[in-house]
């Protein structure tokens, strides 16, 4: 009888697949010294119920810290659904702090809303957490190209391959090319990479058959803030 109860209770309580937190941008990577560095995030409530929200910034306990320098207002969100808010977050170093990259995790976290005795939804609370770069003086973006791979079958490129490594002394922001000296350069995409971070041309995800194939073709990739040229290699 016991079990019966318990599997009765468990049937009035209704698992909501709605708790979801929209929040835009997905990032920051701002230099914070010289006077520091202001940004604004965008919460959206696309839920159909009144959503309340914890705002807050943490240390994430795998860097240079910058989570003691940071600013965060407001910190208490309550959105109607549709409605939306600013989040406004800032952080400064103070001055003579030593240069290189510095994290902080941005938290938003869904609190209880109080409910009518009738609403028997057990409600799934969200807690998003991204983590946020910063860094002090002028760092070094630097990106290693190795192993290019291109597997061509009647004229069509069928197969592109290469390690992108990040070497720099920051999280970069990246855009790659395919160029030739008888073309302009072809966009084929873009990546973000952190510090010692790794990834393969492979996973970006791209329509290879659109490119023309030419000799003496190579890639560039360019950093994409300030479009400066950061690699070039020939592909063999």
């Amino acid at each position: 009888m016991k079990k019966l109860i318990v599997f009765f209770i468990f049937c009035l309580l209704e698992v909501s697949s709605k708790a979801y937190i929209n929040i835009y941008p997905l990032k920051f990577d701002k230099r914070i010294d010289k006077g520091g560095e202001v940004q604004e995030f965008v919460l959206t409530n696309i839920t159909d119920k009144e959503q309340r929200y914890r705002v807050y910034v943490e240390n994430d306990n795998k860097g240079n810290d910058m989570s003691k320098w940071s600013e965060i207002y407001p910190e208490n969100i309550t959105l109607k659904p549709g409605d939306q808010k600013k989040v406004l977050f800032f952080v400064k170093s103070p001055p003579n702090t030593k240069n290189g990259e510095y994290t902080a995790i941005l938290g938003i976290k869904e609190l209880e809303v109080p409910k009518s005795k009738k609403d028997k939804t057990l409600k799934v609370l969200s807690n998003l957490k991204m983590t946020l770069y910063g860094y002090i003086g002028e760092l070094s973006d630097k990106i290693q190209l190795k192993n290019i791979d291109i597997k061509i079958n009647t004229g069509i490129i069928t197969n592109l391959s290469g390690e992108v490594r990040n070497i720099g002394e920051k999280i970069s922001e990246i855009e790659i090319y395919f160029g030739s000296k008888k073309q302009k350069d072809q966009y084929i995409g873009e990546a973000r990479i952190k510090v010692n971070e790794q990834i393969d041309l492979q996973d970006i995800e791209v329509d290879l058959s659109k490119f023309k194939v030419d000799k003496n073709m190579y890639i560039e990739i360019y950093e994409k803030n300030e479009g400066k040229l950061l690699v070039k290699k020939k592909i063999n």
